[in-house]
């Protein structure tokens, strides 16, 4: 989002060793904001995919027939996944959900999609290849670090 963005360049002219030159601040100040602009114009702005899922879940959420916001929906899942397909469990399980769901959205359309239930597996079983892939690294760390601090008794040793 431009709010990191802005914070990402504010931190970058702040953690400077020496003074701060003016003119090179204003100068990538110029470069950033021409950044923003071509960024907001191609539709680019966001570059986090959890915040295509979110947009998405909250359109899907918020429109109990789906009619109006399916296209919309489905475009910020798809944008997720065109982010970081290989993070984005979420993105494909929304998108999942939202084929099965969206099959009333076909039936009034005209439009025949009669392979949205293959679809809609492809999704789910994308997801759950995601989350196993996570876990297998989550447990792999939970045993390595077991094994280099036996003696620990917290919550995240459980």
């Amino acid at each position: 989002s431009i709010e990191e963005q802005w914070a990402m360049f504010l931190r970058k002219v702040d953690d400077q060793k020496s003074s701060i030159d003016i003119e090179k601040v204003h100068k990538e100040y110029a470069e950033f904001r021409e950044r923003i602009i071509k960024d907001y114009s191609s539709n680019c702005v966001i570059k986090n995919p959890y915040y295509h899922i979110v947009i998405g879940n909250d359109l899907v959420i918020n429109d109990s027939s789906l009619i109006s916001k399916y296209k919309q929906a489905m475009e910020h899942f798809d944008q997720a996944i065109e982010l970081d397909s290989d993070h984005s469990a979420a993105a494909f399980a929304g998108k999942g959900w939202l084929l099965l769901k969206g099959k009333e959205r076909l039936i009034f359309s005209k439009q025949q999609d009669l392979d949205y239930k293959e679809s809609a597996v492809r999704a789910f079983n994308r997801a759950l290849e995601i989350l196993s892939d996570e876990m297998a690294v989550l447990t792999s760390i939970q045993t390595l670090l077991q094994q280099r601090c036996p003696n620990i008794n917290t919550a995240l040793s459980k």
